[in-house]
Order: C-alpha cells, then structure tokens, then sequence
C-alpha cells in the first residue's frame, strides 16, 4: 500500500490496481484453503469418507462464500430496477467523441474510451479516405480543443498522404501534386488553389499526428502508441487512435477473392 500511495494514477488505472489487488487476495485465500485441505486430508484418524468429505467441503465453502458473496455477483431484478436506471443523474461520459456523421451516431452511438471500431471493406473501396476525412472532420469539430489523433498507416508515408489531403481539398490532380507542377509556369493557374487548400488546413495545426509503421511488429506499434499517448494527451486531453490497415484473411487462404482489410 506504501508504494501505491507515491504513484499517480488515472481514475481508470486505479480501478484496474484494485482490482488486482482484489485478485491476489483471492489467490491467497483459495491457497489457505489448499493448506487446510491437505492438512485435513494427510490425517488418518479414521475418519468415515463422508464425514471427510463434509470437512473439506466445509473448509472450501468458508472462504469460497466470503468472497463471493459480493452485491455484484448476486441476481437482480430484471424490471423492478429499471426506474433506478432510468431515474439516475446523467452517465453521460465527456470522453465519448461524436462522429461527424449524425446517421452514424443515432446507429451506432458515440466513440467511447477504451473501445475499438473496425470498418471492413475490400481493398480500394475508400477506407483510408474515410478514415482520414472523418479524422479531420473530428478534429475541427473539437471546440475545446482537447482531442488529439494519431494515424498509424501500414500502407503510406506522410508526403504521400499529405499530397492526398491536398489533391482531395484542392481540386488539382494527386500526380500534379507529388510532382510540384503548380511551381511551373505552364500550371502556375494551379497554385491558389493550392494555397487555398492550405488555408483551410491551418484550423488542424497540432491536431492530428501521423506515422509510417510498415514492416512493425505489433509490440513495437503498441510501444509506438504508448509513447505518443505519454507524450500528447496530458490532462483532460482525449486521444483517437486510427491504424490504417489490417488485413484480414478467411480461413488461412491468401486468395484475393477472400481477403478483407480493415
């Protein structure tokens, strides 16, 4: 308990250390139990077998009854409790981050914390544009400003995702864009809108991260993911976490017909 109280902890974190701590209890138990049982069982005092039985069985029960007993493994009433439910202040969690889209969120509800949400589609259908419009969209929604994203791209690097966005807001071809041709003369019709693309980015400024993780492995995209949250959302700050792709393949066959991404 000493070494807990110097750690400073989120509410969420703290939950989950007493919740451990609530296990090793019941790991020491149940191994008290164990001694009990042994010790009564090694004794040949000839006992009748049931009479045996029934004092290991009453050994088990004196602790297995004490920690279970808890409210929240007992049966409630299914109806009766509903008014408490529905009577009860707001739960609405502050953390939950809409999506842009009103259809979406009267289906499917908010993001909330602590869950993932998978779009699966076949390859080239437009995945990683939605994700990255809906990304920004969210972004700019941010009123307080405390929403930050990471994209985790498997598949491209920035300077081909950034000519992407500014193809998509500008109007001017993808190709024209990698290629710098808005900076010669023959295109140079092509640079305010270019410059107007830019414009409309700056609201996103410190808003959305990218990274280039292709041919990670999963533990070095989780540590990846760990420092940014470290890093960047420090106080109220939310985070939204996007990995742009997983594959996905059924029943171990590789064939293109059956692959699906996600």
């Amino acid at each position: 308990v000493s070494a807990l109280e110097g750690l400073g902890v989120i509410e969420k974190a703290g939950i989950g250390i007493a919740k451990e701590l609530a296990r090793t209890t019941v790991r020491r138990n149940l191994h008290e139990v164990g001694k009990k049982i042994q010790e009564l069982t090694a004794q040949d005092d000839g006992k009748k077998a049931t009479d045996l039985v029934a004092e290991v069985t009453g050994a088990f029960n004196e602790k297995v009854n004490l920690l279970s007993g808890t409210a929240e493994n007992e049966p409630v009433d299914l109806y009766a409790t509903i008014p408490n439910m529905v009577n009860a202040e707001t739960t609405f969690d502050t953390h939950s981050i809409p999506s842009p889209f009103p259809l979406y969120n009267d289906l499917y509800g908010y993001f909330d914390p602590g869950n993932v949400y998978c779009w699966a589609a076949r390859f080239k259908v437009g995945k990683s544009s939605f994700g990255m419009s809906m990304s920004q969209q969210m972004a700019l929604l941010d009123k307080n400003d405390d929403l930050r994203v990471l994209v985790l791209d498997t598949e491209m690097d920035i300077q081909e995702v950034q000519s992407r966005i500014i193809s998509s807001m500008s109007g001017v071809k993808e190709f024209y864009i990698r290629h710098k041709f808005y900076n010669q003369p023959k295109y140079r019709h092509l640079r305010p809108k270019v410059e107007e693309a830019m414009d409309k980015m700056a609201p996103l400024w410190g808003k959305i991260e990218h990274l280039y993780i292709g041919g990670w492995s999963l533990e070095a995209q989780i540590s990846a993911a760990r420092r940014w949250g470290f890093k960047t959302l420090k106080g109220s700050k939310r985070g939204l976490l996007m990995l742009d792709y997983v594959k996905m393949n059924s029943s171990g066959d590789f064939a293109s017909k059956t692959s699906r991404d996600i």
